[in-house]
């Protein structure tokens, strides 16, 4: 956990967030698995549920699904900014080449939104938190 303090971010940034870099992400990687990726989505504060958001899915559904869970962390930055981190874990049962998820970090200011940082994980069966 990080020693800054995160936050419940605004339905606006929500939004934007999951617009803008959470679902575009699940849609890449839902095209390289060739599989319907299907995500229950939860924004934690100091390791805690805080909010659970609808599910969000995408992929061809003819070719199975994998589930999993996608947990995001929003902070304030400076610049009228807010930091996202999220990380995503497959359900074990259901993973290709022991793919576990993914994670990933954002910068959100008013509408804009950017990926900043992205990798797959293989073997991570763990919670992590901020990177």
């Amino acid at each position: 956990m990080s020693k800054r303090k995160e936050i419940i971010p605004s339905d606006k940034i929500l939004q934007v967030a999951t617009e803008a870099i959470l679902l575009p992400t699940i849609e890449e990687v839902a095209k390289d698995a060739g599989k319907k990726i299907e995500l229950d989505v939860f924004v934690l504060t100091a390791d805690k549920e805080a909010i659970k958001l609808p599910r969000l899915q995408a992929g061809p559904s003819a070719g199975g699904s994998i589930p999993g869970t996608l947990r995001v962390r929003f902070r304030k930055a400076f610049g009228e900014r807010t930091l996202m981190c999220a990380e995503a874990k497959f359900d074990r049962d259901f993973t290709i080449s022991n793919c576990s998820g993914f994670s990933l970090k954002g910068d959100i200011k008013g509408s804009e939104a950017k990926r900043t940082a992205f990798t797959m994980r293989y073997s991570v069966w763990e919670w992590t938190g901020w990177l």
